[in-house]
């Protein structure tokens, strides 16, 4: 991700490198400046970002697509603080997440502690509850018709 303008873009690489690709990047937003050194900071999402837990079933390793989004500073281009899926806090039997950062908005300061708050959207979302199976009519696969 570039961050800056053209005569002096910086470059932001992901902070939590994975296998395979994260999405970095895919949704930007200002914050304004959050820590107070009079540089704007912003939030960064990476919806494809794996899950920090294995699951529950064995063999099967980290929750795909869980997503993160990272709050930047941008003096220092250091990772201010990191917005997780409460859904992937824990060990639990889903297997692909929501993809958290795949959409991510500024909103006024909402609870009054000064700060600008972070709206991030999580669109492929479902409740910890929902097996992954084929019993769900949304996740059916195309059958060849014969």
């Amino acid at each position: 991700m570039l961050c800056g303008a053209a005569a002096n873009a910086t470059i932001v690489l992901d902070p939590l490198i994975e296998p395979s690709t994260t999405q970095f990047g895919y949704a930007v937003a200002s914050m304004g400046d959050i820590n107070g050194d009079g540089v704007p900071d912003f939030a960064v999402g990476a919806p494809f970002q794996d899950g920090d837990f294995v699951s529950t079933d064995m063999g099967f390793g980290l929750p795909a697509n869980v997503g993160k989004v990272f709050v930047i500073d941008g003096a220092t281009l250091a990772v201010l603080s990191v917005m997780n899926d409460p859904d992937f806090e824990l060990i639990q039997p889903q297997h692909f997440g929501g993809q958290l950062g795949a959409v991510i908005s500024v909103s006024p300061d909402v609870n009054g502690d000064g700060v600008a708050d972070l709206i991030a959207g999580v669109p492929q979302y479902r409740q910890s509850g929902e097996q992954d199976d084929q019993s769900d009519p949304r996740r059916e696969s195309p059958r060849l018709q014969r």
